[in-house]
């Protein structure tokens, strides 16, 4: 019996042993058997043919036994990490689902599918490792999963929403009242580009409103 042990390849083991030739009689044989995964179990290893190069085959009565071929899982380590990325503040959700490997690699013919989950839209959305690997990540090989064979650590990554510049288009200004007995604005609304212009009535020039006291309406 011959072990191999998982690395994304295809094994095999041609060797064969001979017992009982006399003098200088030879032969060879022709080995068939692979294997490439855990999973197979155990494979055998069979003598399909063989020909005899020195002595003839009718004086012998031949006994052919088929060997083993079995494969152990690997234990291979492999980091793979959630993308990171930022944006500029406009209402909207943002998210980057990408995941890819920071330590560690794939064996030979296998590939990762994984993808990552975390959103953010508002600047206090920001927050370190606030987009994670999702657990339903998977190593293939062909149509085979061979997942088992690593052993993974995923790392999160961190969505940043940075603070959007808004112009102003045009100044609030104070307009000129008489008294008519009648509701008048205190001034003209302003305007702004990438932003909204926010407005609160305070007690006094020196005294700066509350939070809860603004609002985008006059």
């Amino acid at each position: 019996r011959l072990k191999f042990v998982y690395d994304g390849a295809t094994h095999s083991n041609s060797n064969f042993k001979v017992d009982g030739l006399i003098n200088d009689d030879e032969l060879t044989a022709t080995v068939g058997g692979s294997i490439t995964y855990p999973d197979e179990g155990t494979v055998t290893n069979k003598i399909t043919n063989y020909e005899f190069t020195t002595g003839k085959a009718c004086n012998y009565n031949i006994t052919t036994i088929d060997g083993e071929l079995t494969m152990e899982k690997a234990a291979k380590a492999m980091t793979i990490t959630a993308a990171s990325n930022k944006w500029t503040y406009d209402g909207q959700a943002h998210s980057d689902n990408s995941v890819s490997i920071t330590s560690g690699e794939l064996f030979i013919g296998d590939q990762l599918s994984a993808q990552a989950e975390g959103s953010v839209t508002n600047v206090n959305d920001t927050e370190e490792g606030n987009n994670v690997v999702k657990d339903d990540y998977v190593i293939m090989h062909n149509n085979v999963d061979v997942t088992d064979n690593y052993v993974v650590t995923t790392e999160a990554g961190t969505l940043t929403i940075d603070k959007a510049e808004a112009v102003i288009k045009t100044e609030p200004v104070a307009n000129d009242l008489e008294e008519t007995g009648e509701k008048q604005a205190l001034i003209q609304a302003g305007s702004t580009d990438d932003g909204s212009m926010m407005y609160a009535l305070g007690t006094d020039e020196q005294t700066v409103p509350t939070e809860d006291k603004w609002s985008d309406g006059i």
